[in-house]
């Protein structure tokens, strides 16, 4: 059945999924006049953003380091998004990035002051300090290029004309980085194997890949902007992001439906002419832009169009798929945090499985920054590993009567045993962390499927080319009527990424309208 929204309102695009793609998107085309609806199939905006409540603490879905959140430069995709729509969230700055626990017993952390970080790293490397200076220049230099330079879409001809005409070196330095891995540049300046697998770790933290498989104009991003506006995290939590998108949407004249799950797109004549719902509403509009993964946009919901087919191969063959994260939600008394705690930790005890599932355990402490996080006295822990979709589906038992898939007593033992080794991990940042951290809830990869709408919990597409980042979809599609925002998009995953991906989305329709 097709169902009218009300006489005077319907919607010009339709967003599936609410994450921050598709909401930055929703905010940029809502400025505009643009009608537009996101149908979110969970109770709560954000996606991979979003946030749960339990036990007294609020916990981040996902990561809590975010960039993109300044004033300096044309980076701050998240803050531009937010200002599409007249919103801004309260911040605090991290004085430490990451405090990094690695093998051999080094400690190195990534502070904002940029000095005392190359300091820190070089008393590590003695050897190798003209090699760090060099390093890390390039990066920053790469970095103020890309903080001169507006994002403009590849398809977007009078606007890349207009930038090359404005500066001509900016846009070839562009050019060169994007065609350049922050592998090339280790392997120019460094020589020591222990620094240049730090440097792959300091990718691998954010990018799910190593130095050898990140594009430049990537990692700059990460290298440059940590030393300038800095990593902040939005007072609150990380989900006030998306729930200021959404007010500033509504208040704009757009609108957010929630528990509104997309079973299929509408394709008549071979153009998308909107979306049916699980519950068999049929939703029309001009446009739908899908903020899914490519598996879900093509395998899933737009399968039935003739050209799906043809862009799931191409894109299973140009992207490799990420795994996905088990992760531990827990709480701590603050007594037992030992002093100088910073909010951000990556544990590593073998230089050669940070890139293994489970070698590299993620550790994020937010409560640190603002206490209504927590109970009175104590703090959230969250930590977060990479782990196997498959090691967990064999765990499961499809339901009787078609009632979908129950977990098993195997399934329940894992996540104990994951929890031991997380809190194993865990003693690197916090001491005895087996017996003072309160477990409050695990999620695996199951649980990330389930609540994010992902194929297998997937942390994203990975591009199997590692320089060849401009590969990425820039927010079009080739099926007609349909356009695309969020991590499968140009310029990838994390936060600031996703929302840069969902502004040049809407831009792209604006043009196209």
């Amino acid at each position: 059945m097709t169902v009218a929204h009300s006489e005077s309102w319907q919607p010009e695009v339709v967003v599936i999924g609410s994450g921050i793609g598709g909401l930055a998107t929703a905010a940029r085309l809502a400025r505009h006049g643009v009608r537009v609806l996101v149908l979110e199939q969970h109770t709560v905006p954000g996606g991979s953003a979003s946030y749960f409540t339990r036990a007294g603490y609020r916990f981040d879905v996902g990561a809590s380091l975010l960039y993109g959140l300044g004033t300096e430069g044309t980076i701050n995709f998240v803050a531009e998004a937010l200002a599409e729509v007249g919103e801004t969230v309260e911040t605090r700055r991290d004085d430490v990035q990451i405090h990094y626990h690695l093998p051999d017993g080094m400690e190195i952390r990534t502070h904002y002051d940029r000095e005392h970080f190359l300091d820190e790293l070089t008393s590590y490397f003695p050897r190798e300090r003209a090699g760090i200076r060099a390093f890390y220049d390039a990066a920053m230099e790469a970095y103020r290029v890309m903080a001169r330079v507006p994002l403009i879409a590849l398809d977007d001809v009078p606007g890349l004309i207009r930038g090359v005409a404005t500066s001509p070196w900016d846009a070839l330095r562009m050019s060169q980085a994007a065609l350049t891995t922050l592998g090339d540049l280790a392997r120019r300046y460094l020589r020591d194997v222990r620094l240049r697998r730090f440097i792959d770790i300091e990718t691998f933290c954010w990018a799910l890949t190593g130095a050898g498989a990140t594009p430049l104009v990537n990692a700059a991003l990460v290298f440059g902007d940590r030393h300038v506006n800095g990593v902040r995290y939005p007072l609150g939590g990380c989900s006030v992001i998306a729930e200021k998108l959404v007010a500033g949407i509504e208040r704009h004249g757009g609108r957010i439906r929630y528990g509104s799950r997309v079973a299929a797109g509408l394709v008549r004549q071979g153009r998308v002419q909107g979306v049916r719902l699980a519950t068999g509403e049929d939703i029309t509009a001009r446009a739908v832009v899908s903020n899914a993964t490519v598996w879900d946009t093509y395998g899933r919901l737009f399968r039935e169009h003739p050209l799906a087919s043809v862009m799931f191969r191409e894109q299973s063959l140009r992207y490799a798929q990420a795994d996905s994260f088990t992760s531990l939600f827990g709480g701590i008394a603050s007594s037992h945090l030992p002093p100088e705690t910073v909010v951000h930790h990556i544990v590593v005890n073998d230089w050669e499985a940070y890139d293994k599932p489970r070698g590299m355990l993620f550790v994020s402490l937010p409560s640190l920054h603002d206490a209504s996080l927590a109970p009175p006295g104590y703090h959230n822990v969250h930590a977060f590993m990479v782990d196997r979709y498959d090691d967990w589906s064999v765990l499961t038992q499809l339901a009787a009567g078609g009632g979908g898939v129950r977990r098993t007593p195997a399934y329940r033992a894992a996540k104990e045993a994951a929890a031991r080794h997380m809190l194993h991990m865990l003693e690197r940042v916090i001491p005895n962390a087996s017996e003072v951290v309160q477990v409050v809830s695990v999620g695996t990869p199951l649980t990330n499927e389930r609540y994010l709408a992902r194929t297998r919990g997937t942390y994203g597409p990975l591009l199997r080319r590692g320089p060849d980042v401009l590969l990425k979809p820039q927010g079009g599609s080739p099926i007609r009527g349909l356009y695309c925002a969020g991590d499968s998009c140009f310029p990838g995953q994390g936060v600031p990424s996703v929302a840069a991906s969902g502004l040049s989305c809407a831009g792209r329709i604006l043009r196209a309208w």
